[in-house]
């Protein structure tokens, strides 16, 4: 599993406001393939299964 981190760009910073936001991403790997998952998507970042839906390559 690795760990993902992204910098939160704040017009101003509180006490309360979150700098970074965090995420993961697990590899799964053996003889001939990968596979990767996001468990958390960073902010602002669509899904990927909306952009996958119709490519012949991936399947659903």
């Amino acid at each position: 599993m690795l760990k993902t981190i992204v910098y939160c760009d704040h017009e101003e910073i509180t006490p309360t406001s979150e700098i970074v936001d965090t995420g993961e991403i697990m590899i799964f790997a053996g003889p001939g393939f990968a596979t990767t998952v996001r468990a958390v998507a960073p902010p602002g970042r669509p899904p990927a299964a909306p952009r996958l839906r119709g490519h012949a390559r991936h399947p659903r």
